[in-house]
């Protein structure tokens, strides 16, 4: 420590240099009493109000008037500026408006959850996530960089266990699970990424040895782990950059990360999440080995049961299909590659981009690959989903439609009677937007029960309906019987009209 020394102030230099990487961690202080107990804050979701025409109208004039000016959207700034004009909607509803309105395009990202979905939400130290990720902390202009391996339960989101070392390797993977398992004893399973280092011999045999099933995520499939993803974005966020502007050896450099990673792991498992308990209460509370066994028993059948899948099948067949027969060179492993990841795409889009790639090809022989194809296939799934999604919004927040349907709830008479509800179901019936067909077909529902309930016998009621549709003169005979095959549906009890 004579470095220190030579400046005559070791003690507060070093204090100094311990407290730079907390001092990022200011931003908790606000969740924490001085017991370092979590304060219990507001939590406002769930309860914000109907979004009705109005609120659409305001949000999409609000917009228009940005877009004039040639301004950009930004949503979360939007949104904060309609909050202080007393419309108080999420980032995320007022894209979804816009979206429905023309006035943004939808582009969202893939979501394949189910691996990752299927797997939490189990008993404590049933599955925990494992994967590493690079730190860098800067000794003057001297960057040193560090490979943090984390361990987090699955079903608590614990943060259970870490280690610091070089690069990510197989042994890091052990030490992590042995420090995990001292603590708290062995997991049932491990879920991970491919990685050479989580899928070697050793951590392999580890497992093994533990009775303890691992289960590698896909590629192409960041979400398939989750929790790891979301706790290393914290912890940077956290940690932010630490630059040491002092002589140091890389020992002082790698205590000062492993003090800032461990206040985090001890912050971060003492806010409570989706419920009132605190990870390291979910992590504690006890399990019957039975649930375990059943658990464990699930775990091992995961895989079988993804490999099964007759969809999965098909799609392979359709990767090698186009591999064999179109003559594609490519090697074994990317092959494998190849069918690994068909598997996470729709079926429908596989086949439009194979005859997509077939034009392509057909126009310049040189894009016959296995890269030019699937580059083909990312896009389709893409404009697929960006338009289910457009759809969606569409459906929900549409200012037209809407108002349509706010005009035939103004319009309701207070008393139904069989010209109104025969009026009701022809409108939902030419309705082409499928949110105004339902609303118009489950009011006519409703007003139907109710006055079947008021008459003892149906027969007289039908006839009052099939007199008021033959009042219908400008209606053609076909659509007179769809409304009666609808209207008779209302009256026989257990049939399900619109979905």
């Amino acid at each position: 420590m004579s470095f220190l020394r030579n400046e005559g102030r070791p003690l507060r230099l070093a204090a100094w240099a311990l407290s730079l990487s907390a001092s990022t961690l200011s931003k908790w202080n606000g969740g924490f009493d001085s017991d370092m107990n979590p304060l219990t804050t507001a939590d406002n979701r769930g309860k914000s109000g109907k979004v009705t025409a109005d609120i659409v109208r305001e949000v999409v004039e609000e917009a228009e008037k940005r877009k004039n000016r040639g301004e950009q959207i930004r949503l979360e700034s939007f949104a904060g500026e309609l909050s202080e004009k007393g419309v108080c909607l999420s980032a995320k509803v007022v894209g979804q408006i816009l979206i429905a309105n023309g006035l943004r395009d939808p582009d969202i990202r893939k979501r394949r959850p189910a691996f990752y979905q299927s797997l939490r939400r189990q008993i404590p130290n049933g599955l925990v996530g494992i994967d590493g990720s690079e730190i860098t902390i800067f000794y003057g202009d001297r960057p040193f960089t560090f490979n943090i391996e984390l361990a987090t339960d699955i079903g608590t989101h614990t943060h259970t266990a870490f280690s610091i070392g070089n690069t990510e390797t197989a042994d890091e993977v052990v030490r992590v699970l042995e420090a995990h398992t001292k603590e708290w004893g062995p997991p049932l399973g491990i879920l991970c990424d491919s990685g050479t280092a989580n899928l070697s011999e050793t951590v392999l045999n580890f497992a093994a040895d533990s009775d303890i099933v691992i289960l590698p995520a896909g590629p192409g499939n960041p979400k398939g782990n989750g929790s790891l993803e979301g706790a290393f974005s914290h912890l940077k966020d956290v940690i932010g950059i630490i630059r040491l502007d002092i002589s140091s050896p890389r020992a002082l450099v790698q205590s000062v990360l492993e003090t800032a990673v461990r206040v985090y792991v001890t912050m971060r498992n003492k806010l409570p999440l989706r419920s009132g308990k605190t990870p390291l209460e979910n992590m504690s509370t006890p399990v019957s080995e039975e649930k375990r066994e059943l658990e464990r028993t699930r775990l091992k059948n995961f895989g079988t049961e993804k490999t099964d899948n007759s969809d999965n099948l098909e799609k392979i067949e359709r990767i090698r299909f186009l591999i064999r027969n179109r003559g594609i060179e490519a090697d074994p492993d990317a092959v494998e590659r190849a069918e690994r990841t068909v598997t996470h795409y729709d079926t429908e889009a596989i086949a439009d981009a194979e005859a997509a790639f077939l034009k392509a090809v057909a126009r310049d022989p040189k894009r016959l690959s296995l890269p030019y194809f699937f580059g083909i296939l990312r896009n389709v799934q893409k404009q697929k989903e960006n338009d289910a999604y457009a759809a969606y919004c569409r459906d929900k927040y549409n200012f037209g439609r809407m108002r349509e349907i706010e005009n035939m709830q103004q319009k309701a008479p207070e008393k139904p009677d069989a010209e109104s509800i025969v009026r009701l179901v022809g409108a939902g019936i030419d309705a082409p937007a499928k949110p105004v067909r339902r609303f118009a077909l489950n009011r006519a529902r409703a007003w139907t029960e109710e006055l079947a309930a008021e008459k003892r016998y149906p027969g007289s009621l039908k006839k009052r309906f099939g007199d008021a549709i033959g009042r219908l003169t400008s209606a053609s005979i076909e659509k007179k019987e769809k409304i009666w095959n609808v209207i008779t549906e209302f009256l026989n009890p257990g049939e399900s009209c619109v979905t």
